[in-house]
């Protein structure tokens, strides 16, 4: 099973507050609150998967946005690259930076 090409996932979970963290079936799911941007891409949440037994993930859906062009996006890393699931909501409450638990 392929990863995902998308290295900047590991520096988010070391330094990014994880929400949750739970098993779904052959998969290890980690939702991840990022706190330290790596990137001209500003990544709020990710939700990453690993199949059983692996240290890589196979995806990464993440709240995004682009400060430069002043959009927000949902976004998956996947291993063929990068897609645009489509244009979030800039009033969203998660890409303004406030957690979805208060904290």
């Amino acid at each position: 099973m392929e990863t995902t090409k998308d290295q900047t996932w590991n520096d988010h979970m070391q330094t990014g507050q994880i929400l949750e963290d739970v098993t779904i079936g052959d998969y290890r799911i980690v939702l991840v609150k990022v706190v330290e941007q790596s990137s001209f891409i500003h990544y709020h949440y990710r939700l990453i998967a690993f199949p059983k037994g692996r240290s890589e993930p196979v995806l990464s859906l993440n709240l995004e946005s682009n400060p430069a062009a002043g959009t927000c996006c949902l976004g998956a890393h996947l291993p063929e690259g990068h897609d645009n699931l489509g244009f979030a909501d800039e009033d969203m409450e998660s890409a303004r930076g406030s957690s979805a638990r208060g904290s």
